[in-house]
């Protein structure tokens, strides 16, 4: 986190390319769980590697809808490989053997997205950094976990950053144990029948939400919390392990970017980087933004 801070610090007025930045951040949380270092060696290889897997790995596979035609799949990973010219198992091999990184993309997306809405809410930043001056002491170099149940405001940016722009739209598929019909819509779901959950649609259901497609941190109320991480995380025995580590990931980084070590700048003006595209509802290929010290 502080080499992150340190790298935007020394980058102020210059444009910043938060997809990379972000990604390689969260790889070296993951990183430093697993291995107790956060060193990141041929780390762009690495997430060359995982943007391949990812993309090969989310293709429609038909077998796992028409069983008979499993065999004309043009999307299995080892046709790939093929084409490669690769012999045996490679490191690609195992990351197509996933379904998804956990944790890497889910959680640099998340942090993205919020970035994004902040980039384009200047005032729900000011709020957001006028909690973080209030809460936590000047003294303070940086925004430690024990920190996160007292930023209320910051845990309301996140849960409707999720419910905006859910990392990912779809749940991982479930199959029904039994048959079972949902009465208001009138459906009937046989058993063994594979269950895919929209948190997309669900996220912005005029139903469910007023004005679902702007940006309003204050409908998290209690009531909404629970809702918007059981939406995004699962629930039951399928839920997703590394709830609590997603989440204090994203709480972190957008506390510690907002204000922290480098109290020589205290608070950052974002803009968009000259280079960016807009951003609206279509989840951005790259996402740049420029940084410039304000004083107060």
């Amino acid at each position: 986190m502080e080499k992150f801070l340190a790298m935007l610090s020394q980058n102020l007025g210059r444009t910043v390319n938060m997809t990379q930045e972000v990604t390689v951040l969260t790889l070296e949380i993951i990183q430093t769980l697993v291995f107790g270092t956060s060193r990141t060696f041929g780390a762009n290889d690495f997430l060359r590697l995982v943007r391949q897997g990812n993309e090969l790995s989310g293709r429609l596979h038909i077998g796992d809808y028409v069983p008979w035609l499993k065999w004309m799949d043009l999307s299995l990973p080892k046709l790939t490989i093929a084409k490669q010219g690769h012999g045996g198992e490679s490191f690609l091999d195992v990351l197509l053997s996933l379904d998804n990184i956990a944790g890497l993309d889910t959680t640099a997306t998340a942090i993205e997205w919020a970035l994004i809405e902040l980039l384009l809410h200047p005032q729900i930043l000011a709020k957001a950094q006028k909690e973080l001056d209030d809460v936590i002491p000047a003294s303070s170099t940086m925004v430690s976990e024990a920190d996160i149940p007292k930023l209320k405001y910051l845990g309301a940016i996140v849960k409707e950053s999720l419910r905006k722009h859910p990392p990912p739209p779809l749940i991982v598929p479930r199959e029904s144990t039994a048959e079972c019909k949902l009465e208001e819509a009138g459906y009937m779901i046989p058993a063994k029948t594979q269950v895919l959950i929209n948190l997309y649609a669900i996220g912005r259901d005029p139903n469910i939400w007023e004005n679902p497609l702007e940006f309003i941190p204050e409908r998290m109320s209690s009531e909404f919390n629970a809702a918007v991480e059981l939406m995004t995380f699962g629930f039951g025995r399928r839920s997703c392990p590394g709830m609590n580590l997603g989440l204090t990931a994203i709480h972190l980084v957008l506390a510690n970017r907002s204000t922290g070590q480098h109290r020589m700048v205290k608070r950052w003006t974002w803009v968009r980087g000259s280079g960016s595209r807009s951003c609206g509802l279509v989840h951005l290929h790259w996402f740049h933004f420029s940084a410039s010290s304000q004083t107060y």
